[in-house]
This record gives structure tokens, C-alpha cells and sequence, in this order.
């Protein structure tokens, strides 16, 4: 299942954002709160 950051997180931390995106596929990355196409890591 995808999970949702928000850009600061996700910059913070990107190593755990890969590591889920490994496991449990596509991250939603957004900025305020908004998705953005383009943003999700596979």
C-alpha cells in the first residue's frame, strides 16, 4: 500500500522513503498537501 509524504518529510527522509516504495510499492510525495504528478517513486 502507497503512504503519503509530505515534500519536507520525504527529503528528510528519503532513504526510508525508497525502502517502503521497495516494499510496498509507489509513494505519494506531496507539496501542502497537494499531489503532484510526477512525485511518486516506484
Amino acid at each position: 500500500m502507497s503512504q503519503t509524504w509530505q515534500l519536507q518529510e520525504a527529503k528528510n527522509q528519503l532513504s526510508r522513503v525508497v525502502d517502503e516504495a521497495q516494499r510496498s510499492g509507489p509513494q505519494i510525495i506531496t507539496r501542502r498537501g497537494e499531489k503532484n504528478s510526477g512525485h511518486s517513486l516506484f
